[in-house]
């Protein structure tokens, strides 16, 4: 998923900077589908910015019915159980995203990058930190509701599978002016058809299949 530049979306600034995660909180889904994420802060990003980045992605899975129980990794201080629990990574149930400085072979504009199969199952996103400050200083968005809406659509390419951008809404290729007001209410998110995707898979898809060659998305 990429971002073009905003000049157009300064008039913006006023709604979306005063969006904050715990705004968003409203406590987990209740209906049973639950997705655990490993998350590697390979970029070293101050943790109460990561949790308040997963509680805006948190936030947007729990408004698609599906509550996120997010695993902060590769911790100095991580015990022998915790390393097994961070990477028994199986698809649907249990994802795994690194955050990442930079890519090597992608643009700047590049925040995230989610790895599927032929058969349109992958279990690994990654996101690309060093993108991040440019928007939060051209719209004043807060980097960590920056990094939370790319962590939500990374992820959601993972649990929609293949050919999962859509024209509008979380899922957008490229975030346009109509995204960033719809961030600045409260309301960018999943449509009902996505949801219910996502919900359907993890019904169906319980069993983790071997991904035959991978292709990107993003």
């Amino acid at each position: 998923m990429s971002l073009k530049t905003f000049g157009e979306c300064v008039w913006l600034v006023l709604a979306v900077g005063t969006l904050s995660a715990a705004g968003w909180a409203r406590g987990p889904s209740e209906n049973g589908y639950e997705v655990r994420v490993s998350v590697f802060n390979d970029a070293q990003i101050n943790e109460g910015r990561v949790a308040r980045a997963e509680r805006v992605a948190g936030e947007l899975f729990a408004h698609a019915g599906i509550h996120i129980d997010w695993m902060n990794c590769g911790r100095a201080a991580e015990t022998t159980e915790e390393h097994v629990m961070c990477n028994e990574v199986a698809f649907p149930a249990h994802l795994e995203v690194r955050l990442r400085e930079r890519s090597l072979n992608l643009s700047e504009s590049t925040l995230g990058l989610s790895y599927l199969g032929e058969d349109g199952i992958g279990s690994h996103a990654d996101l690309f930190y060093v993108g991040i400050a440019p928007i939060e200083q051209e719209v004043k968005l807060s980097a960590e509701t920056i990094l939370g809406l790319a962590m939500a659509h990374e992820v959601g390419h993972l649990l929609l599978g293949s050919n999962s951008h859509s024209s509008s809404g979380i899922m957008c290729a490229r975030w346009q002016r109509q995204e960033l007001f719809a961030a600045g209410k409260g309301t960018l998110g999943f449509s009902k058809a996505e949801a219910r995707k996502m919900q359907n898979r993890l019904e169906r898809a319980r069993v983790p299949r071997e991904p035959s060659g991978l292709s990107r998305s993003r």
